[in-house]
């Protein structure tokens, strides 16, 4: 068995706590629509969430406010990703104290 070390002390958030919904825009552009249920991340209420899509080499980066804060952003169109591909998500909550940056939380290669 493959063990792994964590030494950035950085916590995995529940996949059960998020769930992101795609549509289509009227103009063929995909949209996302996230629920995010972060109340089990111990981090401080001023770190900063972020949602990725991404696609290969294609990124798209959406600031949806503090963990105190959650506020999704009006814009979730995913231009700049293809369209007809597998987009998948990652979410981060960054902690931005003494100007650190430093992840604390984070759930990957959700679909």
């Amino acid at each position: 068995m493959l063990r792994k070390l964590n030494f950035t002390e950085r916590t995995k958030i529940p996949r059960s706590a998020i769930q992101i919904a795609l549509r289509r825009e009227s103009d063929g552009v995909l949209a996302f629509d996230p629920v995010l249920d972060l109340s089990s991340v111990s981090a401080p209420a001023a770190s900063r969430v972020y949602i990725e899509a991404h696609y290969r080499t294609s990124y798209m980066r959406f600031d949806f406010g503090t963990l105190g804060n959650l506020v999704a952003p009006d814009d979730r169109r995913l231009s700049e990703i293809d369209s007809g591909s597998v987009v998948r998500f990652r979410v981060k909550v960054v902690d931005n104290a003494a100007n650190t940056h430093r992840v604390v939380a984070a759930a990957d290669d959700i679909t």
